[in-house]
């Protein structure tokens, strides 16, 4: 079964929800619509993807099984934070509501209102219960505040208490404004949100604490694999950091870590492959911002078994959908 764990549902119900936000926009993209705060682009959309059935369609020409959804960037947090428990509730619900569609087909990952930490962990119990719920999906940062923060403990123990997935997806870094040409803020500007987020969650002991947290990374570590002899080093001359890490080697949380496939590139998927092995990589396709099938995994120079693995054997393994 081939199974995409990074697709994205893009629902009639959180648009209407981002709508309300204050001094939020539209403006023609190259998408369909693009919503503006500020005249800052904050997410395409295309009215035609609130139809379930696009979505289906799209899986049935590419070969694809079953997606896990979830919202894209920027997530619940550009909402005020007197909003985000409600309109996680909303957005919840519609992620809920079109797995319930298609139960065979499409599986939902929960969103949480990271501003405000008591009602993320009441909405991790309110969605735990749920059948059609396989995970959580969080952005790299909120509002600029690092998932590492100290503020998210609570958040992560009440995760790791439930052992569920989390499929960590990049936002806007706060150092956007610093990439304000051809759109690099996105380019490049998420794939190093990714390795910040990341590096720093291992070096805080954010895994460490939470042993049975699932832990997916966008766009295969979005280069972090490639500079793993720097990164392994950090902890040698930070004492705080090794005790925070239980004295385990950076790269043991790595290799523990699990790793989409998005940067589609096979150098950086066999990179990926020969570091952390086949039982820590799955499929994604970024749907519906690209066209990707299975075809990027088919096609590497792996056994077939390797490739079944990484195609949806992780994954249902991961996230429990046996």
């Amino acid at each position: 079964m081939k199974i995409d764990v990074h697709a994205h549902i893009i629902g009639r119900a959180y648009y209407e929800a981002m709508m309300k936000i204050p001094g939020v926009t539209t403006a023609p993209s190259q998408y369909g619509l693009g919503l503006l705060k500020d005249g800052e682009t904050i997410i395409n959309i295309n009215p035609e993807w609130y139809d379930p059935r696009h979505h289906i369609g799209e899986m049935d020409k590419r070969g694809i099984d079953m997606s896990l959804i979830s919202l894209t960037t920027p997530n619940l947090y550009i909402f005020p934070k007197e909003m985000q428990a409600e309109v996680a509730v909303i957005a919840n619900d519609e992620v809920v509501d079109r797995a319930r569609m298609f139960p065979d087909r499409i599986r939902a990952l929960a969103s949480l209102p990271l501003d405000d930490v008591p009602a993320s962990v009441k909405e991790i119990d309110r969605i735990a219960a749920m059948p059609e719920v396989c995970g959580i999906s969080v952005g790299s940062n909120v509002n600029g505040v690092p998932l590492s923060d100290e503020r998210f403990e609570p958040v992560w123990a009440r995760i790791n208490h439930h052992k569920m997935a989390v499929v960590e997806h990049p936002n806007f870094p706060p150092f956007a404004d610093d990439l304000p040409e051809y759109n690099l803020s996105l380019m490049m500007g998420f794939f190093f949100e990714t390795q910040i987020c990341v590096t720093r969650m291992i070096l805080n002991g954010v895994f460490a604490r939470n042993p049975d947290m699932k832990f997916i990374v966008a766009h295969t570590g979005a280069g972090m694999l490639a500079i793993m002899n720097r990164l392994q080093a950090i902890p040698r001359s930070q004492p705080v950091a090794r005790e925070k890490m239980k004295n385990r080697p950076f790269e043991e949380y790595a290799k523990n870590l699990y790793y989409d496939s998005c940067a589609i590139d096979q150098n950086a998927l066999m990179l990926a492959h020969n570091y952390v092995g086949r039982d820590h990589m799955m499929f994604g396709t970024d749907y519906p911002y690209t066209a990707h099938g299975p075809g990027h995994v088919e096609s590497l120079p792996i056994t077939a078994e390797d490739k079944a693995l990484m195609l949806g054997g992780n994954a249902e393994k991961v996230f429990r959908l046996r």
